[in-house]
């Protein structure tokens, strides 16, 4: 007891050292221009405009470093318990990855424009061997050229026996626009993700004595499985102006785009005999090692015309799709699509006799369209609409509908411990709606609702499935956030989901989190400062179980959740461009210790754990 204690111990005394060394040397070149760094997201690149996106400068969210694994440990898969808004892209798709909370996508590959450089520097440590570094650095040279860079690498031992888990994430991008508006767009992108599968403890549930002792002496399913997951992809999209009217800002131009990805997937257990998790063994009876290899290379041309006075662009091409599966044999689909995005919007000028209720509004529209090939007549039509009104409220409104083969992976799957062939599955139909109401800067709604017909599952052996009729989700959210007394601080976020079949969809009906805290700007408005503590549960319901095979998560109906208070202390700080956060997790763990602290059948959320954070941010 004395050495854990003494172990606490030291992260305060080092928390305070670089504190107190933070306010001595602290940089003090900051830019205040709003639009220093101006960015866009990877899609139709010119169709798309730049947006100033200042770094954050409060001290909200600090200690939320990384979204919550279910799984209890950082680097593993993850289950939707809330409604995510959006899919795949139109045409051959192979797997709907269960490890998004720790891969890079083509939401975090950003393209910039900077008035100097910037870069952002983050070190996250703490109990069970948690080392976080996050890097973004991105610049800008007088000729047009951008170069930006982002870099994640994080590794845990976890709580319970073989839960190491080590991630690396690396994208780097480059545009550029010449004086004569030709230019390119181009990324290098790389995921890795590895970790060990323990299958979860060994009864599924712990006893109130293995809840009082260390974890790693619990007993768990799996002693030899480890799991190793890889993408790599490249892309470069040249673009050349071919005619323009300097009068009516009108600009003609051709585009090409050529993305290329490599993605692997790796399972190995040396002995997963009497496990209990597997039912069947098809090409070796002692031990598994199931190896995936996904390629694919898409080749698009666009012609796309942008007038600058009447703010729409458009862009309509053509896109070729070859796509390589490699499991026990290979299997080779082609496809080719007419893809197309239009966006439009409008901007008001604030003046005495402008009494338009919108202020600005932008809307765009993207499709795309399979016109022959192994996905033929699958489309996708997709709308993003955002409105800015005159009190500074705002409104985005998202839809999409499409129509797509089932994921290659749920229609055919080849390894040593499962083997299918839908063959029969139906094409799904989906539609998702989402909306966003800024009610002000304190408060703010949410909604979103799902219709899939054909929606795909793993049943209680870990097979997939197809549901017949239609399967319906709806989610409604509120997030408030207030400051009383000048010091005094109130947040709260809640959901509300429900969904029309409990038995295939796994949704936790409710969800809060509430926090109080302290904050306020002292030594002369140099130090930001926030401290408090923070509680978050969800409502009863059945989770998913996992399956570390297929990396997949399954039904199970044996056991259910109850509700269980999450609660975290939190001190965040900040002295400009210098931002460090301390936190001790789940508190409740040690005060109360209580049995209830899972959300996937045999894995438990992390046990009580001390967190401490540093980011510093370079504007020269």
């Amino acid at each position: 007891m004395q050495a854990g204690f003494t172990h606490k111990i030291k992260y305060y005394y080092a928390f305070a050292l670089v504190f107190v060394c933070l306010v001595f040397i602290s940089q003090t070149r900051i830019s205040v221009a709003p639009n220093y760094i101006e960015q866009k997201t990877e899609q139709n690149n010119l169709t798309t405009q730049f947006i100033s996106t200042y770094p954050d400068s409060s001290v909200n969210y600090l200690h939320q470093y990384t979204p919550i694994n279910y799984l209890g440990n950082l680097g593993y898969a993850s289950p939707d318990y809330f409604l995510r808004y959006g899919t795949n892209n139109a045409g051959f798709n192979y797997i709907n990855k269960t490890t998004n909370n720790d891969l890079f996508t083509d939401k975090d590959i950003s393209y910039y424009k900077l008035k100097g450089p910037y870069a952002k520097l983050e070190g996250i440590t703490g109990s069970k061997e948690l080392q976080m570094f996050k890097m973004i650095f991105t610049t800008s040279f007088k000729n047009g050229l951008n170069l930006g860079l982002k870099f994640n690498r994080y590794s845990s031992l976890g709580f319970y026996s073989r839960q190491l888990s080590l991630t690396n994430n690396l994208v780097v991008t480059s545009n550029y626009q010449s004086k004569k508006d030709n230019g390119f767009y181009a990324y290098f992108l790389l995921n890795s993700n590895r970790n060990q599968e323990n299958g979860g403890v060994k009864n599924d549930t712990l006893t109130l004595n293995e809840v009082m002792t260390s974890k790693d002496l619990v007993l768990t399913k799996l002693s030899y499985a480890n799991r190793d997951n890889r993408e790599y992809k490249f892309m470069i999209n040249p673009y050349f102006k071919i005619a323009g009217d300097s009068v009516s800002n009108t600009k003609h131009y051709l585009q090409l785009k050529t993305n290329a990805s490599l993605q692997t997937y790796k399972y190995k257990d040396a002995l997963f005999q009497g496990s209990g998790l597997y039912n069947n063994s098809y090409y070796d009876t002692t031990q598994t090692y199931d190896s995936t290899a996904v390629k694919q290379i898409e080749n698009r041309v666009d012609y796309t015309l942008i007038n600058t006075n009447k703010n729409y662009r458009a862009s309509i091409g053509y896109k070729t799709q070859l796509n390589a599966v490699w499991q026990h044999k290979d299997s080779t689909f082609f496809n080719h699509l007419i893809v197309g995005d239009f966006s439009f919007g409008k901007k008001h000028v604030p003046d005495s006799l402008n009494h338009a209720f919108i202020k600005n509004y932008q809307s765009t529209f993207n499709l795309a369209y399979v016109a022959f090939g192994a996905n033929q007549n699958n489309f996708k039509i997709e709308n993003t609409s955002i409105f800015t009104f005159k009190n500074n409220s705002a409104l985005s409104i998202n839809f999409l509908l499409q129509n797509k083969q089932v994921d290659y992976f749920n229609r055919q799957y080849l390894s040593n411990n499962f083997y299918w062939q839908n063959l029969n599955f139906t094409n799904q139909q989906l539609f998702h709606g989402k909306i966003n109401y800024l009610l002000s800067k304190h408060i703010s709604f949410e909604g979103q609702f799902q219709n899939i017909f054909g929606f795909c599952y793993f049943d209680s052996s870990g097979l997939s499935r197809q549901a017949s009729g239609a399967v319906q989700a709806a989610m409604f959210g509120l997030s408030a956030r207030r400051v009383f007394f000048k010091h005094l601080g109130l947040y709260f976020t809640g959901k509300y989901q429900l969904a029309n079949t409990h038995l295939l969809w796994r949704l936790p009906p409710a969800y809060g989190l509430a926090s109080l805290y302290y904050t306020g700007n002292l030594f002369r408005n140099n130090l930001q400062l926030q401290t408090g503590v923070q509680v978050y549960t969800y409502s009863s319901f059945t989770p998913y179980a996992y399956m570390p095979a297929t990396q997949q998560f399954i039904l199970q109906n044996s056991l259910n959740t109850s509700p269980y208070l999450y609660t975290d202390v939190f001190l965040n700080a900040r002295i400009r461009p210098v931002t460090v956060f301390l936190k001790i997790e789940n508190l409740l763990q040690t005060i109360a210790p209580q049995q209830n602290y899972w959300l996937v059948k045999g894995y438990y959320q992390p046990d009580f754990a001390i967190r401490f954070g540093i980011s510093w941010s370079f504007f020269d």
